[in-house]
């Protein structure tokens, strides 16, 4: 019951997307929580035998606990070949095992091997078999959950950007950031950036561009918020259950479990947990810059075109030309090339 009740106040973990650019996300699978353990009284573990005489147990399938090596246990014989059959008791105290004689003969060795340990930490196992699989599963969540949010952010701005990176090659002297910037303090706009704006951009390019980084970036605000934020909160409450096991050393250390291991894991969450925050605080930020500079961009194609210009849009406040400059000069250009936003400093792997 109190197992229920801390699961309870977790916030839901939605399905994981399959695909991020639509008006909707698509759910595909989520993770179902304990549904697959709650319901196991009994600890229930896995054996696998292999070729080379190596035996592998899994508590409920999933958490590696145990490993024995059939050549050391029979004396440093290198007459071990590949196991046949494992065949555990109802108390996880004895295997009993079939295994190949190495020498080429049809021969097979009984063994009987003694697990103690297994019997002794039954409840230990079945803990940490427990939060392994919650664990590693919120991992798997999280990693899909960030490869949609990049593809996300790669497809928001791949088309403005191809374009602005073809105006810079063209001749390589000039530099689109500053061509606009002199475009919004004089209000001129020289040969090259005038046929740029009206003929490779157009207002109708521009305002389909806009609509899809305004769509893609919505995407982003939902995988980080009702994915990665909640994904992330429900690893943090596991990785503290964790840790107070690993700090009752009378019963885990024999299990390998370590207290300075568990506590890094959980310090590595809290990294994450603020580095979510500043991530959602930039993709905010983005937002208005983006819909500032591509309203703007949007009535000058319209100027220099002759076109009518909405009413809601002719008027512009002395914010919004700081903005706008403020966005030109510092996060336009980076490293030579044209980046719109910061959120790629995030979702890089260094």
């Amino acid at each position: 019951m109190k197992e229920e009740a801390d699961n309870f106040l977790l916030p839901e973990l939605l399905p994981q997307p399959l695909q991020v650019n639509s008006s909707k996300l698509d759910a595909g699978s989520a993770l179902d929580g304990d549904k697959g353990l709650k319901h196991e009284e009994l600890l229930s573990i896995l054996w696998i035998g292999l070729k080379n005489g190596l035996v592998y147990g899994f508590a409920f399938g999933l958490f590696p606990c145990c490993l024995l090596k059939l050549s050391e246990m029979s004396g440093g014989s290198d007459s071990i070949g590949p196991v046949r059959s494992v065949f555990p008791n109802g108390d996880h105290s004895q295997l009993c095992l079939l295994v190949d004689v190495r020498a080429g003969s049809s021969e097979v060795l009984l063994m009987t091997v003694e697990t103690p340990l297994i019997t002794h930490c039954l409840k230990e196992l079945y803990g940490l078999g427990f939060l392994y699989r919650q664990i590693t599963g919120l991992m798997d969540c999280l990693i899909s959950a960030q490869k949609a949010l990049q593809e996300a952010w790669e497809d928001a701005l791949v088309d403005l950007e191809s374009k602005m990176v073809r105006y810079e090659s063209n001749d390589g002297k000039s530099s689109l950031s500053v061509d606009l910037m002199e475009l919004l303090m004089f209000g001129h706009a020289g040969i090259k950036l005038e046929k740029f704006l009206v003929t490779d951009l157009t207002d109708k390019g521009l305002k389909r561009i806009g609509q899809a980084v305004e769509l893609s970036y919505s995407n982003m605000q939902k995988l980080l918020i009702k994915h990665i934020v909640c994904g992330n909160y429900q690893l943090s409450h596991y990785l503290t259950q964790l840790c107070g096991l690993a700090k009752q050393e009378d019963r885990f250390s024999c299990l390998g479990l370590q207290v300075n291991s568990c506590l890094a894991a959980y310090r590595a969450a809290g990294s994450f947990t603020a580095k979510t925050a500043e991530l959602q605080q930039v993709i905010d930020g983005s937002v208005k810059y983006l819909k500032t500079f591509f309203r703007w961009l949007y009535v000058t194609i319209l100027r220099l075109s002759d076109e009518p210009i909405p009413p809601e849009l002719a008027t512009s406040t002395q914010q919004d030309v700081r903005f706008i400059a403020n966005f030109l000069a510092k996060d336009f250009e980076t490293d030579g090339q044209v980046r719109l936003d910061r959120i790629g400093q995030y979702l890089r792997n260094e």
